[in-house]
């Protein structure tokens, strides 16, 4: 089990390095230093210069044999040297006189790297297919200290799930469009999982959180193979503890999951054409998951209740089927052209398809029955050589693709979105008549250059490793979006909702139409019909470039210094293939020290320092170098319309008709701040580590992370959006929904403070483990690239600093913030072959703050009171559990698998409804005046809660649910 860490280039190998001696402890030059492994083509072979030194590199990850000889001694070997991605192994060998026997050591390679001040995990598919975890690899990553979740992914260290960079196979596999997680792999196919944490050099960027490193399997000079198959049902599932018709009473939801199969099966195969020159590996896993999602809500009885039309309504209790299929692969090619040359071409998808409701039920079927196609595939072909003894060499080209199209009746139809409709005041859903409202049909690429240079330099100085290297991205984007049917059309009550029974709306009722525009009309506040555009297609690109040098010096046997500067630029592109905006000073430093107190690798006392910019997903091409003009008109009625046929003329012209108006948001090209500067943190690790018996490291550390600069957007005075850095230059200032006043915007904040404890075992006497520790506590008013108080998900184009009302009580407990974090995750292998293997934590709650309704946007997005100011949510807890046993058939293993999910059934709150009101359009600005109204605070008497159902849980824990599987290997 490899449970260490280190730095290589987004690597795909590590390396084994270290001294030979003599007895009398003097350095031996001469020594053929030999390694080998199922993992390695033929023989890995060095021999150590005058002092003693040797150095093996480019060898994939796996378990290793090294033979050591020289004539006049007795040959040393040592046996289960775990080598992992980008990890070096020192081995600080001493031979004995040639009277004596073979030396054989087992197991010795150190727990402890005293080479790196890297903060992180290597997790081998001998640890993580011992584990209770989810089937895609992103499963694999939250067993690493550090890391969390929020609904865009793995969270790290204060940082939102959108904000890491994930590599498979050395190719930039990151989301294009948001920054989340852009491949979905299975864990049957990978070989080693690596997670940076933090503490990185300077070979690896384009994140402001973590880094996954991801290699899948390879061939061998045996044949080798499995064939598997998983199985799970809602018939294997614990019962709901509360009652389905209580949780629908409460929840803003239109469905309840009432029953689900998921199940996959495939195969893999790894083998050689020629033995220690031509391997390959190829495997297929064939996913499907179906869903059948059940209304919850009586939507025609509300209807009738208020003579509103249901525009066919699904009936309570109907059954719609959600279905997807995945159709997962990878291959690989490995050839050794000699000892010192190889090339790696490898490939690997992810094509899905989804049938069904791909939208709430809340609407007739046209609304929500469609289908997406989503996925893609990878290409990647690399180069690894060695010059001489000094210089090594990586090179890689690889492709990326994405794509996400939506299909179905609801492309083609207005929706109309009833904010005004008694449904949505009484139960917190919005109902939704025809069309689907906004759809996309997207295809993304990204095609990657990059290499590097080591060169190895021994002197009087001590040790060196410089690297050098460089990477260029040509990152494509063909987007379609759609306001479906040509426009969305809301119902919305200009007053909040009295539940009065006939007229739930306190005030008149009005329809906004929302529509895009390629050009501005010739008049800005006269718009027609003809104007609509159906869709906006974005056809653009971005293009990312790095640098790097940094040298790993070693000034003392025990004592290393890390040092290193990366410096990236973006290009970012308008559908005019012009440069829109464009990134140019982001130097970023980094500078780490690892001491080895006792000189024998058994611990170490470390600190880095680093900067990490973030390169920006292509939503901000799309969405504002794309001409996306969107524009409106209200047209106001003082009852609902019977017919809603009416409701489709957006003609609007002040002049004209006294009863319309029209506005028109954005621009052609959104302006971009002159002295526009990347977003970054800085980061600041200090611990220690330390073996404290033989394949158990124990260690403690202190994280601090700040947010130092922010790319977002903002309105400004013309009602035209600009991009800049908040609180600086254009975005110094931004203005109230009334365009009455402007405020001055403050600077972005999110601080991140942390101390860790970590234990690590690697597997040896049948155990492994990791179990982690940490108190942490993150602060500020800007949750990330993912805005996590809203459910916005625009990387560098959230609602956070569109308006003044946005900003005004937004501080305090950031909403990822959770105080004591504990989890464990291991296996143990019992004498008669039963592994078990076990992950649980235990992690506080998150901050509850008083959200508001905002009528613009039609989202909570006002903090009503200041972050965590109604406390927090309750603690959660929960374990997991995997049992394995194998029945062998002559060369065959059979193992069967079952996995236990929330084995003690504890279906405890995961989420509260911070929704203070039901849709009043309480704004925490006094337009009359201009003054911040005051946050609300708990038990506030002058301005209590409308929403009856604030501040009560509105999700659980799962129930207690069951896997099965089987594996068959040969």
């Amino acid at each position: 089990m490899g449970l260490f860490v280190t730095g290589a280039f987004a690597q795909t190998t590590g390396s084994i390095e270290g001294v030979v001696v003599d007895e009398n402890n003097v350095p031996l030059p001469g020594v053929t230093v030999e390694a080998t492994s199922p993992a390695l083509q033929g023989t890995k072979v060095a021999v150590t210069d005058t002092q003693g030194k040797f150095r093996l590199v480019l060898l994939p990850p796996g378990s290793y044999t090294v033979k050591f000889t020289l004539s006049g001694f007795a040959p040393t070997e040592q046996t289960d040297i775990k080598v992992g991605l980008g990890r070096v192994v020192t081995l600080n060998v001493q031979m004995s006189s040639a009277f004596k026997e073979e030396v054989i050591v087992s197991g010795a390679a150190p727990t402890v790297d005293t080479k790196t001040a890297e903060v992180g995990v290597n997790l081998d598919k001998d640890f993580f297919t011992n584990l209770p975890i989810g089937r895609n690899y992103a499963s694999v990553v939250r067993v690493a200290p550090g890391t969390g979740n929020d609904a865009a992914g793995v969270t790290v260290y204060g940082s939102t799930g959108a904000e890491n960079a994930y590599y498979i196979d050395g190719i930039n596999t990151t989301g294009v469009e948001l920054g989340t997680q852009g491949k979905v792999l299975n864990f049957e196919f990978i070989q080693e999982v690596q997670v940076k944490t933090g503490g990185y050099q300077a070979e690896f960027g384009r994140t402001t959180g973590g880094m996954i490193n991801v290699i899948t399997k390879s061939g061998g000079n045996e044949f080798h193979g499995d064939v598997f198959g998983y199985y799970d049902s809602d018939a294997a599932q614990a019962k709901p503890a509360a009652d389905v018709n209580y949780w629908a009473s409460r929840l803003s939801r239109s469905y309840l999951v009432d029953g689900y199969t998921r199940k996959d099966f495939g195969f893999g195969l790894g083998g050689y054409f020629i033995k220690d020159t031509l391997w390959f590996y190829g495997s297929y896993d064939y996913v499907k998951n179906d869903e059948d999602r059940k209304v919850i809500q009586d939507f025609q009885a509300l209807a009738r209740q208020y003579n509103a039309h249901d525009y066919g309504f699904p009936a309570y209790g109907s059954i719609f089927t959600n279905s997807q299929t995945r159709d997962l692969w990878s291959a690989k090619f490995t050839y050794r052209l000699s000892q010192n040359h190889s090339f790696i071409l490898s490939g690997f998808g992810d094509p899905s398809k989804t049938e069904g409701p791909i939208r709430g039920l809340a609407g007739n079927p046209d609304s929500f029955m469609g289908t997406v196609d989503e996925g893609g595939t990878d290409l990647v072909a690399k180069y690894e050589g060695v010059f001489g003894t000094n210089w090594v060499v990586n090179l890689l080209a690889g492709q990326h693709k994405e794509k996400s199209n939506e299909g179905g009746r609801g492309l083609n139809q207005v929706a109309f979105i009833e904010y005004s409709n008694p449904i949505y005041a009484q139960t917190g859903v919005v109902p939704v008549w025809d069309g689907f409202g906004f759809a996309q049909r997207q295809e993304f690429g990204r095609d990657v250059y990059k290499g590097d240079v080591s060169y190895f330099l021994n002197n009087f100085l001590g040790d060196h490793e410089f690297k050098f290297g460089a990477e260029f991205e040509d990152i494509s984007v063909n987007n379609k979006n759609y306001n479906t049917g040509g426009q969305r059309i809301y119902g919305l009550c200009r007053g909040g909702y009295t539940g009065d029974g006939a007229q739930p709306c306190g005030r008149e009722i009005y329809y906004r139409h929302r529509f895009f525009m390629r050009s501005f009309p010739s008049s800005r506040f006269a718009i027609t019909n003809a104007d609509i555009l159906v869709p906006l297609v974005v056809d653009s690109k971005s293009e990312n470039f790095a640098m790097y040098v940094q040298d790993t010096w070693r000034l003392t046997p025990n004592l290393t210094l890390n040092v290193g500067v990366r410096w990236e630029q973006q290009k970012l592109f308008n559908s005019e293939g012009k440069v829109n905006a464009k990134l140019n000073d982001e130097w970023a430093p980094r500078v780490g020290v690892v001491w080895d107190p006792k000189g024998d690798g058994t611990a170490k006392v470390f600190a880095h320092f680093g900067r990490f910019y973030e390169t920006i997903p292509m939503d901000m091409v799309i969405r504002s170098f794309g001409k996306e003009i969107t524009a409106f008109t209200y047209n106001y009625h003082g009852a609902r319309e019977e017919d809603p046929s009416t409701r489709y003329n957006v003609a609007c012209d002040p002049a004209v008709d006294a009863f319309r108006r029209c506005s028109i948001l954005g621009h052609d090209f959104t302006p971009v701040d002159p002295n526009l500067q990347g977003q970054y943190i800085d980061e600041a690790v200090v611990g220690g580590e330390y073996e404290v018996m033989k394949d158990l490291a124990v260690g403690a550390k202190y994280i601090y992370r700040d947010l130092g600069r922010v790319i977002e957007d903002a309105l400004g005075f013309d009602q035209g959006y600009y991009i800049g850095n908040p609180g600086r230059g254009l975005l110094r200032e931004s203005w109230d929904m009334n365009y009455e006043r402007s405020y001055p915007v403050p600077e972005p904040k999110r601080t991140f403070k942390g101390i860790e404890l970590v234990a690590r075992k690697r597997f040896s006497n049948n155990w492994g483990m990791i179990a982690s520790y940490l108190w942490s506590k993150l602060e500020g008013n800007y949750d990330g690239t993912f805005q996590v108080s809203t459910g916005q998900l625009d990387p560098n184009l959230n609602s956070a600093f569109d308006y003044a009302e946005f900003q005004v009580n937004n501080k305090g407990y950031l909403s990822n913030d959770r105080r004591h974090q504990f989890k464990v995750d291991g296996y143990y292998v019992f004498p008669f072959n039963l592994t078990v293997g076990l992950s649980a934590y235990y992690r506080t709650g998150l901050p509850v703050t008083a959200m508001g309704y905002s009528i613009a946007y039609q989202n909570w997005e006002y903090y009503l009171s200041e972050r965590g100011a109604f406390g927090r949510t309750d603690d959660e807890w929960e374990a997991d559990l995997h049992l394995d046993y194998p029945v062998k058939f002559g060369g065959i293993q059979v193992k069967f698998l079952a996995d236990v999910f929330n084995l003690f059934n504890r279906q405890g709150e995961v989420g509260r409804n911070m929704r203070y009101d039901l849709g009043e359009d309480y704004t925490p600005i006094n337009y009359d005046t201009g003054a911040y109204e005051p946050p609300i605070k708990p038990g506030d008497a002058d301005r209590p809660p409308t929403n009856p159902a604030f501040n009560t849980p509105n999700a659980w824990q799962s129930p207690r649910s069951l896997r099965l599987g089987v594996r068959i290997s040969f």
